[in-house]
């Protein structure tokens, strides 16, 4: 067993959950939703630039119509994220995504704080916290920062 195979493997914890169900859908969606906008709004400036890179997300991840998108984000924004409420939402994202859903959303919540080209030790310390939350290894989180700066070009 190669060192990947090891990551990779499915989450025996992990239920057997139709991922094509609309109402997982639509919670993963909100979930996901919900920790870009908090990260974005981290270093209390949640700018036009992070947004507009949480919609494109949106648009290529979830294939959502563009007023939805704006809706959701939008209704999320209005609302605050408790500690409470994080830390239901990354309880849910550890007990029912497989380590590459967990990696996929990392790389994401990477690409939302590098989109306004200034990462600071709130956001760095908030994705911090998730990723320890969810059980993604140091290892892999600077693996994922590597490739969205390279694809980026940051």
């Amino acid at each position: 067993m190669s060192i990947f195979s090891k990551f990779f493997k499915k989450n025996p914890k992990v239920k057997a959950i139709d991922r094509k169900d609309p109402i997982y859908v639509k919670r993963i969606r909100n979930i996901t939703c919900t920790l870009m906008v908090a990260m974005a709004k981290a270093d209390n400036d949640f700018s036009a630039v992070e947004r507009n890179r949480i919609h494109l997300i949106f648009n290529s991840c979830f294939l959502m119509p563009e007023e939805e998108i704006i809706s959701l984000i939008d209704e999320i924004e209005a609302k605050d994220l408790d500690e409470q409420g994080l830390t239901n939402y990354l309880k849910d994202i550890n007990d029912n995504f497989h380590f590459d859903e967990k990696y996929d959303l990392l790389k994401n919540l990477y690409t939302v704080i590098y989109a306004d080209l200034d990462l600071s030790d709130k956001e760095l310390k908030l994705l911090d916290h998730i990723s320890r939350s969810i059980k993604i290894g140091k290892v892999a989180l600077e693996t994922l920062q590597r490739e969205v700066k390279k694809e980026g070009g940051y």
